[in-house]
């Protein structure tokens, strides 16, 4: 699943909303419309893909379940859930550089035609 280079993020054009009192977060997929209910792991994981690679994600994730899960379990879970995320359309896989474009654009307030990436 690490992929040297690669960089985990939230897909720019979702529709979140956390329904707190139920322990779901609802995600809106425009670009493909469907509507996902994430219940409280995957809707970790969807926070924790801000943009960080592989092994961050991996540090991150395990210190936040660590009493719950060991570190062999938490990695399968965590590519077991990034996979679906990614297949979702919720989570997208970028390029270090692809990442470093978009933030720049963004903190200059412009726009990025950066084409997105899954290697």
């Amino acid at each position: 699943m690490s992929f040297p280079r690669a960089r985990y993020r939230t897909a720019p054009d979702i529709r979140v909303r956390p329904v707190n009192e139920m322990d779901v977060c609802l995600v809106y997929t425009p670009s493909n419309p469907r509507l996902y209910a994430l219940n409280p792991t995957a809707w970790l994981v969807m926070e924790l893909c801000d943009g960080r690679d592989w092994r961050s994600l991996e540090r991150k994730y395990y210190a936040a379940i660590e009493p719950v899960r060991s570190r062999e379990a938490a990695r399968a879970e965590l590519e077991h859930t990034v996979n679906d995320l990614v297949g979702m359309g919720i989570v997208e896989i970028t390029r270090k550089i692809d990442h470093l474009k978009t933030t720049n654009a963004r903190l200059q307030g412009g726009t990025t035609d950066v084409t997105q990436s899954q290697s």
